[in-house]
């Protein structure tokens, strides 16, 4: 066990930062609510969001099984062709529009949800078992196997990878759908020890090719729109893996794999990656890949010691984690209090910074941390920024425009150099010239979008004649961590001498805090 943060050592910034490596940002209303908590009550009360009623964002159509639609693609296969390339065109726009539907809902169940930490948690696992719609290219399975991880996340390590073994989703995304006794594919077994359990260097190409033989008999049964196993297409001989030998299936290869000191040593530092800071150290991975053993890998148990842990609140740890995407656009529209915020719009900022959820841009997820930000991605979360708080103008995503898709020189900005950024990786998503092209569409959409951010519900009527105080709310609102000393002085200074405060100057002061590198850690 890590040793754990005492209660007297408890305050609101430390608060804050549980709450936004947990959620996505949080309300005003909601953190003061959070205050009369201890550390543990917290913590508790975040893993245990069972009792926490789930909220009203409507599920997709796609969460329900629509054979009709298999039977559809059949009967489209068997017409002429110049009427099966136009039914098709609308059978795959039809498709479309469900994954794009799943997509904005659950970004409306991250804005929305009650239990921030299941979609946070579930966010963790799209990333570490990153599957994606342009393959799948099935909304139902997509949502399938979305809900392992909302419903299944915080159970135990060994019950998510049996179900992600045998998911539609997975079967399709690395091709175990198509694996055969004479034939086993070995997708799957090489990635479940690369990118799922042990990490590169602790197995053998032997060990990749018996385990494909294990996970062999798992098929997709497109009319029902599920898995099947099928005995016949088991290879049921033995296989020697990992120094062991034995018949084995899928549960089997698992289970070995988990008995390895390896594959807890690497869950425990992809989480603390995830939840905490890049750098783990020895002592952080060794304690809490003690926990998951010591627990049968439950997920709850390292959640808490990871949470209450003293190195959790560490200045390592707390405002020195780049946001990615979703935690940024999120995070500004909870923490600002946007009013009926277009969750559409929404996605397509976070796919234009490089997350599109539901969409990573390939097994190996996304990156995160540093290559987030460089110099073109940095840009548009300011416009990002002067949208919600100014509105949209034609200048919107301008500085990128300007380039075309010329390669930029690698120079730092003012910003990315006060905060150690590098310029030089490109956002993760996207070919230049396809950004470039989606930037265009943006500029037309948002142009005449009005602002977002009603600051006269977000400050006491105090601070609007009291610059001083004013400074204080807003500081509190966007970077959530204390301003001291030149920073205070300089904002201050920033909005005048004059009392009260306008309103022109208040969305200034706040929109130089939304563009201050520090805004861009959490």
């Amino acid at each position: 066990m890590l040793p754990e943060i005492q209660a007297s050592s408890w305050d609101r910034w430390k608060l804050y930062h549980l709450l936004n490596r947990t959620g996505f940002g949080v309300k005003q209303e909601e953190f003061e609510s959070w205050t009369k908590y201890s550390p543990h009550e917290a913590v508790e009360r975040l893993l245990h969001w069972e009792s926490v009623p789930e909220g009203d964002v409507k599920a997709p159509d796609c969460s329900v099984k629509n054979p009709a639609l298999v039977e559809e693609l059949r009967e489209i296969r068997q017409l002429p062709e110049k009427e099966r390339q136009e039914k098709g065109r609308i059978f795959q726009r039809t498709l479309r529009k469900e994954m794009n539907a799943l997509q904005l809902w659950w970004l409306a169940r991250m804005r929305e949800s009650p239990r921030p930490l299941q979609e946070k948690l579930a966010l963790y696992w799209h990333g570490h078992f990153a599957t994606s719609l342009q393959k799948v290219k099935n909304p139902y399975f997509m949502w399938n196997h979305l809900q392992i991880f909302r419903t299944l996340g915080h159970t135990d390590f060994r019950t998510i990878l049996l179900a992600v073994s045998r998911d539609p989703a997975m079967l399709i995304w690395l091709d175990g759908a198509q694996s055969r006794p004479k034939a086993p594919n070995e997708n799957y077994a090489r990635e479940l020890m690369e990118l799922f359990t042990l990490g590169e260097g602790n197995y053998t190409e032997k060990d990749i090719q018996e385990s494909a033989r294990a996970f062999t008999g798992w098929t997709l049964d497109r009319q029902n729109q599920e898995a099947r196993y099928v005995p016949r297409m088991h290879d049921g001989g033995a296989k020697s893996f990992m120094g062991k030998i034995g018949a084995f299936k899928d549960e089997d290869i698992i289970d070995i794999l988990l008995g390895r000191q390896e594959c807890s040593r690497f869950l425990a530092r992809k989480m603390w990656r995830f939840f905490a800071s890049q750098s783990p150290s020895e002592e952080v991975t060794g304690a809490l890949a003690n926990t998951l053993r010591v627990s049968g890998y439950q997920i709850k148990p390292l959640l808490r010691n990871l949470f209450l842990s003293r190195e959790f609140y560490s200045p390592a740890c707390m405002r020195n984690q780049i946001k990615s995407p979703v935690e940024f656009v999120l995070g500004a529209v909870r923490t600002l209090e946007v009013r009926k915020p277009r969750d559409r719009m929404l996605l397509r900022v976070c796919q234009t910074l490089g997350q599109e959820i539901l969409q990573p841009p390939s097994v190996k997820g996304w990156d995160g941390g540093a290559a987030w930000i460089n110099t073109s991605t940095l840009e548009m979360r300011n416009s990002f920024s002067r949208l919600l708080v100014m509105g949209g103008d034609a200048t919107f995503f301008a500085p990128r425009l300007n380039g075309g898709g010329r390669k930029q020189e690698a120079t730092t900005s003012p910003a990315a150099a006060a905060t150690g950024f590098s310029p030089e990786s490109p956002p993760q998503n996207a070919p230049e010239m396809e950004m470039d092209a989606m930037r265009e569409r943006m500029v037309e959409r948002l142009k005449d979008v009005p602002a977002q951010i009603f600051l006269e519900s977000l400050l006491s009527e105090e601070a609007w004649k009291n610059r001083d105080m004013l400074v204080t709310e807003l500081a509190e609102r966007v970077l959530m961590s204390p301003l001291t000393g030149k920073a205070r002085a300089q904002y201050v200074q920033a909005l005048g001498t004059d009392d009260p405060v306008t309103t022109d100057q208040a969305r200034q002061c706040l929109l130089s805090m939304m563009t201050d590198p520090r805004y861009q850690l959490v």
